[in-house]
């Protein structure tokens, strides 16, 4: 008879991943809010609405994330600080409303990135809890790549 190896989980490097995610995931929420806030011209209605779609249905993911990273024994980066300090995302000048739409797509796709990347890290730490969740978002940021299409 073959015996088997307990579940064990990588907790550090799955919460390492996830730290990073929800850096780049706050500092994008944060971004979305900034330009939901100060987005103007004759697009603005639309614009309005369209920020602050993203921006509220970054926040459960925001949340779900930083509650694993603490299941898994570690701190969530999740204070404006630390996703400031820790995101991937470029810091960008944000002196031109006419910009924003432009300057968000590329940021939702290199979270897009980050996202299917991370899929395939947990799938060789065979984390199959949080590869789900990664799913989730992977399927949200495809809503926002679509809803901010030209």
């Amino acid at each position: 008879m073959l015996s088997k190896k307990p579940y064990m989980l990588d907790k550090s490097n799955i919460a390492k991943v996830l730290n990073t995610i929800l850096a780049t995931l706050s500092d994008y929420a944060h971004l979305v809010h900034y330009m939901h806030v100060n987005c103007s011209g004759p697009m603005f209605y639309q614009d309005h609405l369209l920020y602050e779609r993203i921006y509220k249905d970054c926040l459960p993911f925001i949340d779900r994330f930083a509650e694993r990273v603490a299941y898994l024994g570690e701190v969530a980066l999740i204070t404006v600080g630390a996703a400031h300090e820790n995101s991937l995302l470029p810091k960008l000048p944000l002196d031109n409303p006419e910009r924003f739409k432009e300057q968000l797509r590329a940021c939702t796709a290199q979270i897009h990135a980050l996202v299917y990347a991370s899929i395939v890290t947990m799938d060789s730490l065979e984390d199959p809890v949080t590869e789900n969740m990664l799913c989730e978002l992977g399927e949200q940021v495809d809503l926002f790549s679509y809803l901010l299409r030209e």
